[in-house]
């Protein structure tokens, strides 16, 4: 009997000892199992980081492209270095997994290419701010790059996914291997009751001890998916209806757990979506499909809108029962302002391009048009669709100039100079129906990934180039007719001056020798024969020096205007006296002028206001100021009879007198000369005046240097 317990004792023991190595081990399994689902979790979340951050990058990068602003360059450096930190963790967390190790392998070059381009691009729209960068063409370069990245990150997922629905198999197999084991060693037990005993209670310490490790591993998890705060994660029954929240749903969404959890998720969408029925069929694709992912609008709890990108997994027990949906969300409307401004920049290009009246042409290194825009059509006949694909030189360069602009565009490629890039000049064109015509055109290089694109800006300047020919002969014919006529004043003038003088020394040695023998009206006759020739001497002389204002003209040069001025009052200094005048000046600046013609300006405009004097003395103020950096005004001040306003401009034309010779003496050219003199400089003439209160001209005169 003692040897029969002993036995039964010793195979009792063999076999809890037996049991209790496999129940060991198979706690230790599933605990690596539960590791396992853990990590695998841990690598889909930095798979999804990744991509998000690649997209930040991304949508940074083009917003700068666009619109030159630094503040789209935020998102795109913010996302560098945990793209870097992904890629490191997941090296970490797949070590294990050759499989992933070798996606790993294609996956990194290809984000530092992906990088490097958004990097050259930023640098390359730092240096060149042309239109050229927001061409369809350019901001889709690289897109190759990150399809391909895509396409690693999703076989990643899958692999991810794979991995995950195994592990949870095999963790739920081990935990029903452990449970069968601990069920067989305490029916091994019942056959001896005390060795039973004692290794039930070891084994049900074991068993606590696997289920502590598998809560522990629970509540990691789920610490996890709580800690998430740039995703909305939760968890649906069949229905739709909420039964967890995390913290990042309730920053994204509004609400606090104890809100949400029991309503039916349709509460996210806005009305419409709702009416047409989109969350039902979004869990109906999930369950048909095991995923389904969506973007659109969706409602917080204030009833704000925000665009998100939703994804829904449905979830399923071994015997493929629908236990219920994963939701996982993510806030999207910062990329779809992005896109939003991106599109409107684009669209806003298209338009200010479209609507220039200069024709815009877009080519790529070769010489091809890329861009065609509606005044192009309309200048050169082509439409849009027919320019584009066509070299420069075959549309629009004549056909003797088109080897030479294909030798130029190669000179340029292979040195980098061109003598007529970035210049505006004029050359020929030619039209689809090959009419010629001049056009302004300007060629701008833009270095764009090591390569070139170009950018032509061209004007039809038909119009303005027979304006100019025109205008050209209009000049010659007005100068030769002004050399003409100037040539004539001068040879008329002086040439009636000897017949005149010898009618005047005629009529006063009649007036003097016989003075005493002819009656009063005799004597009326021949002083009015003598006041009428020396009327004709002053005008001929006015006339002679109006006509040297450009004739006799000498060069310009620098000139003390104050002794200028005090060589007209020399002149004047009879009629200063006479007059008792006061003539007040000072601090009068050096200018670029006539010498002469400066003094007799001087002259006129200071003996008009001796001439044109009221009852009082005369007061005349001459000063000056800056006009603008070229040029000084100066201001001849008097308080003389004064101007009606409406005389303002007829003073200044030719024998155009506001008073009879009996008021006052002059041939009325002395104002048009100054006139003359002062356009001559390159200035302008002007009064100011009031009846009675004085008058004060204004006139201009350049500088001799910046003012």
């Amino acid at each position: 009997m003692n040897l029969r317990l002993l036995s039964g004792f010793l195979i009792a023991l063999v076999l809890l000892v037996t049991v209790g190595f496999f129940s060991w081990r198979n706690t230790v399994i599933l605990m690596e199992s539960q590791n396992s689902v853990a990590s695998t979790h841990e690598v889909l979340t930095d798979l999804d980081d990744l991509q998000r951050q690649l997209d930040a990058a991304e949508a940074g990068q083009r917003g700068y492209l666009l619109t030159g602003e630094d503040s789209f360059l935020l998102p795109y450096r913010s996302a560098l270095t945990p793209i870097k930190e992904r890629v490191l963790d997941l090296r970490k967390l797949t070590k294990e997994n050759p499989i992933q190790q070798r996606n790993l392998d294609i996956l990194e070059p290809l984000i530092a290419q992906r990088l490097d381009i958004l990097k050259q691009r930023i640098i390359s729209r730092q240096t060149d701010s042309l239109g050229a960068f927001q061409t369809p063409q350019v901001l889709h370069e690289g897109e190759a790059v990150m399809n391909q990245i895509r396409e690693i990150t999703n076989r990643m997922e899958s692999e991810e996914n794979r991995l995950l629905q195994s592990r949870n198999t095999v963790a739920r197999q081990n935990f029903r291997n452990a449970t069968g084991i601990v069920v067989v060693a305490g029916f091994a037990s019942l056959l001896i009751l005390s060795l039973t005993f004692t290794l039930l209670v070891r084994e049900n310490l074991t068993r606590q001890k696997s289920e502590k490790a598998f809560q522990a591993s629970e509540v990691r998890f789920r610490s996890l998916v709580e800690n998430v705060r740039d995703y909305a994660i939760f968890m649906l029954d069949p229905k739709g209806v909420i039964m967890t929240w995390n913290a990042g749903a309730e920053r994204h969404k509004g609400y606090r757990a104890e809100e949400i959890i029991g309503k039916h998720f349709s509460i996210f969408y806005p009305p419409e979506d709702v009416e047409a029925g989109k969350p039902e069929r979004e869990l109906e694709v999930a369950a048909e499909t095991g995923r389904v992912e969506d973007e659109g609008w969706r409602v917080r709890k204030n009833g704000t809108r925000f665009w998100a990108n939703v994804v829904v997994t449905a979830l399923r027990d071994k015997n493929g029962e629908l236990l219920g949906f994963s939701k996982i969300t993510r806030d999207m409307t910062e990329r779809k302002q992005a896109e939003e401004k991106l599109r409107e920049s684009q669209e806003r290009t298209r338009l200010i391009v479209e609507s220039a009246h200069d024709a815009f042409i877009g080519m790529d290194a070769g010489g091809k048009i890329i861009d065609w825009n509606r005044q192009a059509e309309i200048i050169f006949g082509y439409s849009s669709e027919e320019a584009i694909g066509l070299t420069l030189a075959d549309a629009i360069i004549p056909v003797r100039y088109r080897e030479a602009h294909r030798n130029g565009l190669q000179r340029f490629m292979e040195t980098g100079q061109g003598p007529v890039l970035n210049k505006r000049i004029e050359l020929s064109a030619s039209r689809r129906n090959g009419e010629e015509f001049p056009v302004e055109i300007t060629i701008v290089p833009i270095r764009w990934h090591g390569g070139f694109l170009f950018a032509a800006f061209l004007r039809d300047v038909t119009e303005r180039k027979q304006a100019e020919e025109q205008l050209k002969n209009t000049a010659l014919e007005l100068g030769r007719s002004n050399a003409e006529l100037e040539q004539f004043a001068y040879v008329a003038s002086h040439d009636l001056q000897e017949p005149l003088r010898a009618v005047s020394g005629c009529v006063q040695i009649l007036q003097q020798r016989y003075k005493d023998s002819l009656d009063s009206k005799a004597t009326d006759l021949i002083q009015h024969a003598v006041d009428g020739s020396l009327r004709m001497q002053t005008l001929i002389h006015d006339l002679l020096s109006y006509s040297r204002v450009s004739s006799k003209a000498q060069p310009l040069e620098t000139v003390d205007s104050a002794t200028a001025l005090n060589s007209a009052l020399l002149n004047l200094k009879s009629a200063v006296e006479e007059s008792h005048a006061e003539v007040v000046f000072n601090g009068l600046p050096s200018v670029k002028a006539d010498p002469v013609q400066l003094s007799q300006l001087f002259q006129n405009l200071v003996g008009n206001a001796l001439k044109y004097r009221g009852e009082q003395n005369p007061k005349i103020r001459i000063e000056a100021e800056p006009e603008n950096k070229h040029q000084w005004r100066f201001a001849i001040r008097d308080n003389g009879i004064g101007i009606e306003p409406q005389y303002y401009e007829r003073i200044f034309r030719l024998f155009q007198r506001l008073h009879t010779r009996r008021e006052y003496t002059g041939t009325g050219i002395g104002l048009a000369l100054c006139k003359k003199i002062v356009e001559r400089h390159g200035g302008s003439i002007w009064v100011e005046s009031q009846p009675e209160k004085g008058s004060t001209f204004f006139f201009t005169l350049p500088a001799t240097k910046t003012i």
